[in-house]
């Protein structure tokens, strides 16, 4: 099987391109890396979001996959803050594009526990959807890893209907596009196991085996095999291991970095990040911070 990777992006330097192709460099007989610059779409929408927490608005270019890769019936879509640690061909192949789903994706294990809302904190928001949208999100997918049914989508004019929704709902959006994809798609979603998404956060929240997870919509077996072999490794959350080291799994993200030619970059601005994070954890700064938002909100 021969790998077809593509970065989209809108600010990667040709310098960074070229690092980046030393990486695949080694694996150049069954794989490729391209670029595809996709400029500022959507960013004047993005500039109005309420809550933006740690996102980029190069998130939405998952919104339009249709347009960016027009000679493709599906893809694998991905965060950039994530690490492979498994193979992803097996359900990519299996995946039918003459099938009534229009993407796939790790679903959460108990749906039931997306209520009660919380009056306070980032899930407070929820409560400005209504009830037919609510019942979407909370059977929704984590976008961190998705199979998107290109096919169907350019059928359905699904990628309309995702910029649609975002320019008209743009105020009340939670977790921008991952809110949009579960609302487009709902009832045309397809589970995943929940290798293709595991948090570095649950070995922390949930046990070193996950034995505090218990099995609803996902097995036992289902539950084992995603703790003991994740195929996609997600640093979900404001803290990265390039931010924050001591966050949980850093050590395998240092790991591959020690691979590849961004090591001695990463090392150069080491003491600027580490001060970065120790300004932003004083109480003047998130003071500022906090009416700033406040402000905007307003």
């Amino acid at each position: 099987m021969y790998f077809k990777l593509f970065v989209v992006h809108n600010d990667i330097s040709h310098s960074d391109q070229e690092k980046l192709q030393l990486t695949i460099k080694p694996f150049s007989h069954f794989a490729s890396l391209s670029f595809i610059h996709a400029g500022e779409y959507l960013k004047d929408i993005w500039e109005k979001l309420p809550d933006k927490h740690h996102f980029a608005y190069e998130m939405f270019y998952k919104l339009i996959a249709p347009s960016l890769f027009p000679q493709y019936d599906k893809i694998i879509i991905s965060d950039v803050d994530v690490v492979f640690l498994g193979d992803v061909k097996k359900e990519f192949l299996e995946f039918d594009c003459d099938e009534n789903h229009l993407l796939a994706g790790v679903v959460s294990n108990d749906p039931d526990a997306f209520f009660p809302i919380p009056s306070k904190g980032y899930r407070s928001g929820y409560k400005r959807f209504n009830a037919q949208e609510l019942k979407a999100l909370q059977y929704g997918v984590d976008a961190c890893y998705l199979i998107i049914n290109l096919k169907q989508w350019r059928a359905h004019k699904t990628q309309e209907k995702a910029i649609e929704y975002l320019q008209n709902n743009f105020h009340k959006l939670v977790l921008a596009e991952q809110n949009v994809l579960a609302i487009v798609c709902a009832n045309h979603i397809k589970s995943l196991g929940l290798q293709y998404g595991a948090s570095n956060k649950s070995w922390l929240h949930l046990g070193e085996s996950w034995e505090k997870l218990t099995p609803k919509i996902y097995t036992q077996n289902e539950i084992d095999e995603a703790c003991k072999n994740p195929i996609q490794l997600h640093f979900a959350g404001a803290n990265k291991p390039w931010n924050t080291p001591s966050e949980p799994k850093s050590e395998i993200w240092f790991q591959y970095l020690c691979q590849t030619p961004f090591l001695q970059d990463y090392l150069n601005t080491l003491e600027q990040r580490m001060f970065k994070k120790f300004k932003e954890s004083r109480f003047v700064y998130r003071l500022l911070r906090l009416i700033k938002r406040k402000l905007l909100k307003s």
